[in-house]
């Protein structure tokens, strides 16, 4: 897609934050040069940098500057070559001068030969600001150089050439880039995990040909979103992630991931940046102030970080199993703890569905419900006196498991009724009719887990137990067919639920509930009586507009072998839907 330079109005830049986060090319070392020219040349980036942090807005603790001026000049002062600087464990960014990128035509590769295009930042909280620096957020148009022709540059240099800062930072440019030594790919690990940093801190500035659902991309707008929810600048390039992260506080974060299919090159980064957007979308939740929030963020970033305890808010942030918690409020998300050796999370076999485990204890302790504490305590009490297996104390872990569903918590609800179905399974049989409700339980909260296959799954395996120990034509079979239909449209992203049953359904579903059976040819309303819930659970229809043939097709898709004939199914279909608006 051809772009012209846009309006003043239109420009991809603000003095906030963001980042891309990817690595191609090539950077070898220049071997022409000798090692006392490398020395100087690394020696005069140190001074230089030294001088470019006196001449910084300082946004840290004013009476702290001086001081911390003088002990990072010290540390970098002490290295002598740029794989010290690597292996450092006080972290510096490299930053690109406003001199050397104006007078570009494309995006600079790093480049150990040209370390005079540099100045070095710390990582420390207070240097990096949104009035001196910039960061560049912009798509890989190839693997081997994010924008060859240089025509994404340009536009980036026009929108920064009238702007009034010191230093930029481009991923391509700032990073040592493959094939790298074993040095240099630890070093670039290490700031990658922290970039999130830069996102935030920053100001920022972006070009985006066309939407592609690139993870890294997502995570860099909301970082700027969320960092400035109140003056952040939109572009039409920008609007669909805009839009998305504005999406993922509704939906969730991996909702919006799925639904629009975002992804990432490289699979190690996957569960980091899942992570990353669901802290992204917490935090604004707990803290109302900017500064505080962002420091927050700062030390829950650091990979060596298993646990974080904030006393002036009572804010418990957990990594190993995914919690957040405060004054009672608990939100969970993808685990980014234990790490490997190069600080990233361990890569999942599947991360498309990357979930917290269930933390039935922690979760009753962090809440601190009274609901909780006397379902638990009654659980207790039960298995104490009846033993694990007794049916009544597996009523009692189902009752744990419902009070769960109700605030919100669905990895521990699901962690429960698998327990109680696994009990019952051995107890009273895999066919028992209490085996079946519990079976019905674990597909609800998997249903709010947003596994449908697995709930569908789980639907048809009541729905075989009904057909055989109630026969096809008890309500009970009837509704089970209903849920399989609910299971097999929710697939399809519908809102729909069909009573998808023959027409026999009217003829034996408890008639002193619903009064007299509607005739076949008459269409059912919502709010008619057949259509309330029965104190026996009967079927609620929640109907939308949709239309009839596609359910229908739908329907006859999903619902091979289990006992409704084409002809039957279409009648009641054709019956049973009507808008509801």
């Amino acid at each position: 897609m051809s772009r012209s330079k846009p309006q003043p109005n239109q420009s991809g830049m603000s003095a906030q934050s963001a980042y891309h986060g990817s690595s191609s090319g090539s950077a070898p070392q220049t071997a022409g040069e000798g090692h006392s020219a490398s020395s100087r040349a690394f020696g005069s980036l140190i001074e230089r940098s030294i001088t470019a942090w006196n001449s910084l807005t300082y946004f840290g603790q004013p009476e702290q500057r001086d001081d911390n001026l003088k002990w990072l000049a010290n540390i970098l002062r002490a290295l002598h070559s740029i794989d010290d600087l690597f292996e450092s464990e006080t972290l510096f960014w490299f930053f690109q001068r406003r001199e050397s990128f104006i007078k570009q035509n494309k995006f600079l590769k790093w480049d150990p030969s040209r370390l005079d295009e540099y100045v070095l930042l710390p990582l420390a909280q207070g240097f990096i600001n949104m009035d001196d620096c910039f960061y560049v957020s912009h798509f890989w148009n190839t693997k081997e150089h994010p924008d060859p022709t240089g025509e994404d540059f340009r536009l980036i240099r026009d929108d920064l050439a009238g702007q009034d800062w010191k230093y930029i930072w481009i991923d391509w440019t700032c990073l040592p880039q493959s094939t790298r030594s074993e040095i240099q790919e630890k070093y670039f690990t290490k700031m990658l995990l922290r970039s999130a940093i830069l996102m935030r801190e920053c100001g920022f500035e972006w070009r985006y040909p066309t939407f592609q659902p690139r993870l890294w991309i997502l995570v860099e707008v909301a970082q700027y979103v969320v960092a400035n929810i109140h003056k952040y600048v939109v572009t039409p390039n920008m609007q669909p992630f805009v839009d998305d992260v504005l999406s993922m506080k509704k939906k969730g974060v991996q909702h919006v991931i799925r639904e629009r299919g975002y992804t990432c090159t490289m699979p190690q980064d996957y569960r980091l940046l899942v992570g990353w957007l669901e802290l992204t979308i917490i935090m604004p939740r707990l803290f109302r102030n900017v500064s505080h929030k962002r420091s927050l963020r700062d030390w829950i970033d650091i990979p060596a970080v298993g646990c974080l305890m904030e006393r002036e808010y009572g804010t418990v942030v957990d990594k190993v199993n995914g919690i957040v918690s405060q004054n009672k409020n608990v939100y969970r998300f993808v685990p980014l703890w234990p790490v490997n050796e190069d600080g990233l999370p361990e890569v999942v076999a599947e991360p498309s569905r990357l979930e917290p485990p269930a933390c039935v204890d922690q979760i009753i302790a962090h809440m601190k419900r009274p609901e909780l504490y006397q379902a638990k305590k009654e659980l207790a009490e039960k298995q104490h006196t009846l033993g694990m297996d007794h049916a009544d104390t597996m009523a009692s872990v189902g009752k744990l498991a419902d009070v769960f569903m109700k605030l919100g918590q669905y990895r521990e609800a699901e962690e429960l009724h698998r327990q109680a179905l696994t009990s019952l399974q051995n107890t009273l049989g895999p066919e028992h009719l209490h085996t079946v409700d519990s079976i019905n339980k674990l597909a609800e909260a998997v249903i709010k887990l947003e596994r449908l296959k697995e709930a569908e799954e789980l639907r048809r395996r009541a729905l075989r137990i009904l057909q055989k120990t109630l026969g096809p034509d008890h309500p009970r079979t009837l509704e089970a067919i209903n849920e399989v239909g609910v299971a097999l449209l929710m697939q399809k992203s519908t809102c729909v639920f069909l009573f998808a049953a023959a027409p026999r359904a009217w003829k034996n579903f408890d008639q002193a509930e619903r009064g007299q059976d509607p005739p076949l040819d008459q269409p059912v309303l919502p709010g008619s009586p057949c259509l309330q819930p029965s104190q026996r659970g009967g079927t609620l229809l929640q109907l939308m507009e949709f239309p009839v043939a596609r359910s229908l097709e739908l329907l006859k898709d999903g619902l091979d072998g289990i006992g409704v004939d084409d002809a039957t199914l279409g009648k009641a279909v054709q019956q049973s839907i009507q808008p509801r608006y």
